[in-house]
């Protein structure tokens, strides 16, 4: 048997899986629980018990997300790197350089070093103090993110 198809007949039980998980990693990411406010989960003990049990939930499914493999991308302040991000907006006066991620709309994965799904992303457009630039296009006044990659 080829080496190529050896490798292809050894990946088809991942990618099967990774054809059916960008749906489950879009469940991963709770972001509701963040929207209740403090105070009513402490007054209610009905709030604070969903909330408990979402957390727990979510802590289970990424549990199972590493026994298979798959892992968060981290993009919070981390440079821009379109191999693993996507660009949703640029973010004004951020106070950061340019090119860095500031704000993280959506998780990415990544699933035995393969891109299963991108982070989405907010990118800042200032320089934040960065008066060299830094970018491919030091000379461009709208270059806002590093290309040279």
């Amino acid at each position: 048997m080829r080496p190529a198809v050896r490798f292809a007949a050894a990946l088809a039980p991942l990618l099967g899986l990774a054809a059916a998980l960008p749906a489950a990693a879009g469940e991963a990411d709770v972001v509701a629980v963040e929207a209740v406010p403090e105070d009513a989960a402490e007054s209610n003990a009905a709030i604070a018990t969903l909330i408990e049990g979402v957390v727990m939930t979510e802590r289970e499914l990424h549990s199972i997300f590493e026994r298979h493999g798959i892992k968060r991308i981290e993009a919070d302040g981390q440079k821009f790197d379109h191999n693993l991000h996507q660009a949703m907006m640029e973010v004004p006066d951020s106070g950061q350089p340019a090119g860095t991620v500031v704000q993280v709309l959506q998780s990415g994965y990544t699933i035995h070093d393969r891109l299963l799904r991108p982070a989405m992303v907010g990118v800042a457009k200032g320089d934040g103090g960065n008066k060299n630039g830094g970018g491919a296009n030091d000379g461009d006044k709208g270059s806002t993110v590093d290309t040279s990659a």
